[in-house]
């Protein structure tokens, strides 16, 4: 039974059974047989192993040029992966996507990059692994089970958020943070709290950990970056840019803080902007 609806996954009346909604999977596996099964893209693929065995790759004066250049990758390798020639470095990334002007029929799309290939090589469309595809009226409820084919898939490859309000709610009597100096999260920490917080699904809302904990590679927060067209050009530029134009607040005098900036520095950064 769908633990969401109460509906049964499968018709009972038809024999084979058939389930009542499907989803589009593609697996990673087979896409990854079929790319080392061509001579000339295995070698495109060798990109990492070339890039990591350079000689000023581990000088302390190396500039960040790739993500293999960052300490989470650093720190998976710490931790014993990607030690052969041929291991995959993969990117995750799902999103809704609006098929049509009607808002009727969206779908969400899980896809995978690998960055195992050249940087001016990996967002190609000929390049991008979309492992699924979920169609329906509505973004998934049950994530996780739309997740469970390629964290599967991707354990058997492998094998060899806290929310800090900055004004309280009411009646709140707890601990007072300073926003200026929030609390650093670890993976071990993100475990502990969730073990917590899903002791108390009716007053937190939570349903359970995301199946993605399973995976070796994965840490949290560190595996999964700021998303900066939803985190901060549709969410927070804008209200930054009325912070900044002094019309956030309705009380002006709360307006006219010190990073209010001026007309003519408005007017100073239109014209840098305009000139490049």
């Amino acid at each position: 039974m769908c633990p969401n609806c109460g509906e049964p996954h499968y018709i009972s009346e038809q024999i084979p059974k058939k389930a009542q909604k499907s989803v589009a999977y593609f697996s990673v596996i087979d896409s990854l047989r079929m790319h080392y099964k061509d001579s000339l893209r295995a070698k495109i693929l060798q990109y990492r192993h070339k890039y990591i065995s350079r000689e000023d790759y581990k000088s302390e004066n190396s500039i960040i040029g790739n993500i293999f250049d960052g300490n989470q990758y650093k720190s998976l390798v710490a931790l014993g992966l990607f030690t052969d020639l041929c291991d995959i470095a993969l990117i995750a990334s799902t999103d809704g996507y609006q098929l049509f002007k009607k808002k009727q029929y969206d779908c969400w799309i899980i896809l995978l990059l690998n960055a195992n290939l050249p940087p001016d090589q990996r967002v190609k469309k000929e390049n991008l692994m979309i492992t699924a595809i979920i169609s329906g009226s509505k973004s998934p409820k049950n994530f996780n089970s739309f997740l469970q084919p390629l964290v599967d898939e991707l354990k058997c490859l492998e094998a060899r958020h806290v929310y800090f309000p900055l004004s309280l709610p009411k009646g709140y009597n707890g601990k007072i943070y300073n926003p200026n100096k929030l609390l650093m999260h670890s993976h071990t920490s993100y475990l502990q709290n969730i073990k917590v917080l899903e002791n108390k699904k009716r007053e937190t809302g939570l349903n359970g950990h995301s199946v993605l904990f399973e995976l070796r590679s994965i840490s949290f927060p560190a595996s999964f970056p700021i998303d900066i067209m939803h985190s901060l050009f549709e969410n927070i530029a804008q209200h930054m840019f009325r912070h900044f134009n002094g019309k956030f607040f309705s009380n002006e005098k709360l307006n006219n803080a010190e990073y209010k900036i001026t007309i003519n520095h408005w007017n100073e950064i239109k014209r840098i902007v305009e000139f490049n």
